[in-house]
């Protein structure tokens, strides 16, 4: 996959993007970095082109990398949503449960099911068990075909009401 090279136009520049999502979704961080390098030396603060890159590099387990491309966006685009989300993630990691919690709050009437479930992760380890279990409902309701969410909500339900028969038989379903 070729990089940018010569005179670019905004339109080069759209395409290179979109191509870096399609490579990224596919699995290929190698050519994602690479394309979105491309983009970067012609346009040094497109937000995209580094939020797709700090992503690549995590799944390559560049983490060191990857913090120094999030530490730029947090300065630059810190309320940008693909950004609370990389840090929110990296919290996570870090066991860092309450700044989990400032982060996406403000990303909570979203919708995104992957918002939800950092939180409800995230109130779970602050001992917040209500919020947890109402969240990951949440979650069941909107895609009842996850397994993940399914035995999310057994897990925190057992904890929060270990011998709670209609807990309990919420678990069953």
């Amino acid at each position: 996959v070729g990089v940018l090279q010569g005179e670019t136009t905004a339109a080069d520049l759209m395409r290179t993007m979109a191509l870096a999502q399609r490579t990224m979704e596919m699995q290929w961080p190698a050519v994602t970095i690479r394309m979105c390098e491309g983009v970067l030396q012609a346009e040094p603060h497109a937000a995209l082109a580094n939020v797709l890159k700090c992503s690549a590099l995590l799944q390559q387990k560049e983490t060191k990398a990857a913090d120094g491309v999030l530490a730029g966006l947090a300065q630059s685009a810190p309320d940008l949503p693909s950004v609370r989300m990389l840090r929110a993630q990296r919290m996570l990691e870090a066991h860092q449960y309450q700044d989990v919690v400032t982060q996406l709050q403000p990303l909570e009437s979203s919708g995104s099911l992957t918002v939800r479930s950092y939180l409800a992760k995230a109130y779970e380890r602050l001992g917040q068990l209500d919020q947890s279990i109402a969240l990951t409902r949440q979650l069941r309701a909107a895609a009842p075909d996850q397994v993940a969410f399914a035995n999310d909500l057994a897990y925190r339900l057992a904890i929060a009401s270990p011998t709670d028969p209609k807990a309990l038989s919420e678990i069953g379903r």
